[in-house]
């Protein structure tokens, strides 16, 4: 029932991405794990915003930053990208920013209640989304869900109504594979990540970027 296969639609923009990021920061995660994976996170969201336009100019690719625990924060929205996110090096700035946050974090791992966050306050066209975006969601956790219940209900949700396509990065050995299989299928399959990456630790994923 909730892995129905949905149509895509119409008349999407080539190069109108919604990016979501949505980056655990739980205490399992812990402060120099999370650093380092902002910094990577910084770099290939700099990168792929000028990768994705033409030749020498930005792909039009708004981002938004979610950071979970127990509770989630919106960090910006789409709108906020379109004031902020200038150029490449703003970009990276303002993801480099986010490593303040961590201190009032930390604690349960709650990956349902971050993706509520996100259908209730981030993929919303008054929240800056458009219609005929190409629209993604980038979850980046090392452990299972243990708070908020599972997040495969909320996923088929964003998926049916804004047609969101979530990709799930696991790193390191806590990870609930069954779980992050589950919330890949809502996928586009001819993307490069609709294979489900795993990695051993957080120095991986520099290496993947």
């Amino acid at each position: 029932e909730l892995h129905k296969e949905l149509p895509s639609p119409p008349n999407l923009e080539a190069n109108a991405r919604d990016i979501a990021l949505v980056v655990d920061a739980s205490g399992s995660v812990g402060r120099r794990n999370f650093f380092k994976a902002i910094r990577s996170i910084a770099s290939i969201l700099g990168m792929l915003c000028y990768k994705w336009g033409k030749p020498g100019q930005p792909s039009d690719v708004r981002l938004a930053l979610v950071v979970y625990s127990g509770q989630a924060e919106v960090v910006y929205d789409f709108v906020d990208s379109r004031r902020i996110h200038t150029s490449a090096t703003a970009i990276r700035n303002s993801i480099l920013a986010v490593q303040r946050i961590y201190d009032r974090m930390g604690g349960a791992t709650g990956t349902a209640p971050a993706l509520r966050r996100c259908y209730d306050d981030v993929f919303k066209t008054e929240r800056g989304m458009r219609e005929n975006s190409q629209k993604r969601l980038i979850l980046l956790t090392d452990g299972e869900s243990n708070t908020g219940g599972s997040p495969v209900r909320i996923a088929a949700k964003l998926h049916e109504r804004d047609n969101v396509d979530i990709y799930p990065i696991g790193i390191g050995a806590g990870i609930n594979l069954a779980e992050l299989n589950s919330l890949k299928f809502f996928a586009s399959k001819d993307s490069l990540l609709s294979t489900l990456l795993v990695l051993p630790d957080f120095t991986s994923l520099k290496q993947v970027v």
